[in-house]
């Protein structure tokens, strides 16, 4: 074994004890027991759900917007630390073997989440296409060839050092592999498939070939391996506290603004840094996507004690999400002098938490008001919306919160 293969090992089972470290920690806490509800919960309508999507609904075209969505994004996972852009980047000849097992490491995780996507989505497919002349199988088998080649295209994409040539191949890529999926789950005719992924397939041989001979873009790959990790640590977050966690900064001005409306007083000094926080983090983009999937599951699942079960879990999962916050400003010097008590802290992130939660509460009884048949089944998820914001924010929230900041 070469020194190349062994630091690949290395690095790759440092991350699986990472990632072993965390787990049990996540199962500890009990959330996985209503995540598992809610999964069993979605199974059992998802039938239900088929039936109430309407018959001129162009599920072809859904189909084929979704896995080239899916299968286009490739970023290669390759564990590359910053030192690497000083002592590997000389040795860039000699590292072949190294991205060659990242290359595969990547390809299997990706396959594995289009593997996911088409066992959801293929009894959809199957229900309204009809006779399909397609088998899973062999559905299968086609999206890893196609995987592979969009992996194999990324791994080239790496080498290009302007953002925005490697933004136009990406765009090339999904509008293409767009084209031939669109061609795939629209017309089922084996040799029009055949020609147009041999078409694609050549042109993207043609296309992507010659980058390969540029020297790998070491700073977008130690870019694409930080947001790996956030995205990891961000995931983990939900459930335990991560020290590791790092975030992008967004600006949001519009949201910002409604921070600083915040009285200038010496109470609100972590309401204001957490709020700063909060706005500026990718949360309120997750809590979007995230009501955004609650407002639907609500509003077609029929039953209405199923409906307020859902609601309920819903907003306790915002709570998880909320909850990276206490991470947030945990190892800044200036809050060890501020000459602001202690307590504050906790003051001051329970009270957006609380508030955000109250929001998301708002936002996802809309579809209830809609779909409920009597007030005063509203009235029970609105005092129940209240006392999960209550209780997460104030109780769940604050555990051993002060002992973060080791004080």
């Amino acid at each position: 074994m070469n020194e190349v293969t062994r630091l690949w090992n290395r690095r790759a089972a440092l991350f699986m004890k990472e990632v072993l470290r965390y787990f049990p920690l996540i199962f500890n806490t009990g959330t996985i027991t209503f995540m598992v509800f809610g999964l069993f919960i979605g199974a059992f309508y998802y039938k239900h759900l088929l039936d109430m999507i309407p018959a001129s609904f162009p599920v072809e075209w859904a189909m084929a917007l979704v896995f080239s969505c899916a299968i286009t994004p490739g970023p290669i996972r390759t564990f590359v630390r910053e030192a690497d852009l000083v002592f590997l980047l000389p040795a860039e000849r000699r590292m072949g073997q190294y991205f060659r097992y990242a290359f595969w490491y990547s390809f299997v995780l990706k396959l594995v989440a289009v593997f996911v996507l088409l066992l959801m989505l293929w009894p959809l497919y199957v229900q309204r296409a009809g006779d399909v002349h397609w088998n899973f199988f062999a559905m299968l088998l086609y999206f890893a060839a196609i995987q592979l080649l969009n992996t194999w295209a990324s791994w080239r994409e790496h080498h290009v050092q302007e953002r925005s040539t490697r933004s136009l191949h990406v765009f090339v890529r999904w509008a293409s592999l767009f084209l031939v999926l669109a061609v795939l789950f629209y017309r089922q005719v084996w040799m029009e498939v055949a020609v147009i992924s041999a078409v694609y397939v050549c042109l993207g041989w043609l296309i992507y070939r010659r980058l390969g001979k540029k020297m790998v873009n070491w700073q977008y790959l130690l870019e694409m391996e930080k947001r790996a990790q956030t995205r990891f640590y961000f995931f983990v977050s939900w459930f335990v506290d991560v020290p590791q966690k790092v975030s992008r900064v967004r600006r949001r001005s519009i949201l910002s603004s409604l921070i600083s409306r915040l009285r200038f007083r010496q109470d609100n000094t972590y309401a204001y840094l957490y709020g700063k926080a909060l706005v500026r983090s990718e949360l309120p983009g997750v809590l979007l996507r995230f009501s955004v999937v609650a407002i639907v599951l609500i509003w077609f699942i029929p039953s209405e004690t199923v409906k307020l079960l859902l609601y309920a879990l819903f907003l306790y999962m915002a709570g998880l999400q909320l909850s990276s916050l206490r991470q947030r400003h945990r190892d800044v010097f200036w809050f060890h002098i501020y000459p602001v008590p202690v307590q504050m802290r906790r003051q001051g992130l329970r009270q957006i938490v609380y508030y955000t939660m109250l929001a998301e509460a708002v936002v996802l009884l809309i579809p209830l008001l809609f779909t409920l048949a009597t007030l005063w089944l509203i009235a029970i998820a609105l005092i129940a919306g209240l006392a999960i914001a209550y209780f997460y924010s104030h109780k769940r929230l604050l555990r051993g919160f002060l002992s973060d900041f080791h004080t």
